[in-house]
Order: C-alpha cells, then sequence, then structure tokens
C-alpha cells in the first residue's frame, strides 16, 4: 500500500512538471480589433503525435489559464490527448493566480471585453487555425462554471 502510495506521488510530481515544462510555449492569433488571443497547446508527446486534441475552458475568474494548479489535475481526464487552453480577453501569461472572487490587479481590458461571446469567438478563431495545423481526429472539452455555458455556444456555432 505504502508502494502504491509513493508511486501516485511521483506520478502527479511527474505529471505537474510535464504541464509547467510544455506550457512555456505561448502561441498568439491576432483579433479585428488588433488584440492577441494568447493559447498555449501542451503535446503529450513530442515524438508521438496524438489524434486528440483536449480543449479545458475554465469558468469565469480573472485568472491566467495556464497557472492554475487544476488544470495538472483535469489534464488526467484523456492522458494521451494533447492540451489547448485559450487565455480570456486581456489576460496574458504575466498575471498570476490569485484566489478568491475579486482581485484588485484584474487587467482593464478583461474587465471591459470578456463576455461569454467573445469567448466563444476566440475559442473559434484559435480553433480554426490549430485544425488547419495540425492532423487531430478528435475534439473533446472540459469546462468549469463559465467554461460550460461558452463550451455549449461553440458548439451551437459550430453546427
Amino acid at each position: 500500500m505504502k508502494a502504491i502510495m509513493i508511486f501516485a506521488i511521483i506520478f502527479f510530481v511527474l505529471l505537474a512538471s510535464f504541464v509547467e515544462a510544455k506550457a512555456k510555449k505561448v502561441f498568439h492569433i491576432q483579433r479585428e480589433d488588433n488584440s492577441f488571443i494568447d493559447y498555449y497547446i501542451l503535446k503529450y508527446s513530442e515524438r508521438t503525435a496524438s489524434d486528440t486534441l483536449l480543449l479545458i475552458l475554465q469558468g469565469s475568474s480573472c485568472n491566467n489559464v495556464i497557472h492554475k494548479k487544476k488544470m495538472k489535475e483535469v489534464a488526467l481526464a484523456w492522458p494521451k490527448a494533447d492540451i489547448l487552453l485559450v487565455e480570456k480577453y486581456g489576460i496574458g501569461a504575466e498575471l498570476l493566480q490569485q484566489k478568491g472572487a475579486e482581485r484588485k490587479s484584474c487587467p482593464a481590458a478583461f474587465l471591459e471585453m470578456d463576455s461569454p461571446e467573445q469567448r466563444v469567438s476566440d475559442i473559434l478563431q484559435v480553433l480554426s487555425k490549430v485544425s488547419v495545423l495540425t492532423e487531430y481526429k478528435n475534439y473533446l472539452m472540459i469546462v468549469g462554471s463559465e467554461g460550460a455555458v461558452v463550451s455549449n455556444m461553440s458548439l451551437l456555432a459550430l453546427v
């Protein structure tokens, strides 16, 4: 039993290192208003192409998606998938994680422009680019709170 617990701890530490190491590369797409969408693709393996892309959508908080500790756990839902994370309007990699619903350091661009409709537009723009550059056969989504609304709106926009 003790060996299983040690193995599990080592596994989660390695997974956390994997997600953090892969997340350092940020990609950008320009919006029509000349601002940029930041997104990350965390590759399952640099040697083997994954046929599945797992899009993880966070809730409504004013936090950077790449610094969310829960993303490491959520990534376990489909372990052999590449992971796609899309930042919200006005949020970039430099914005560190902060607990609690209210934060004083929330960027003005986020407060002015973030909405479910904007997030849908951003996600569809990123998916359009990613699907042209890659050969994923399967697209999956895992969502949290407001991410559920955004995912449903995104799916409706695709139909």
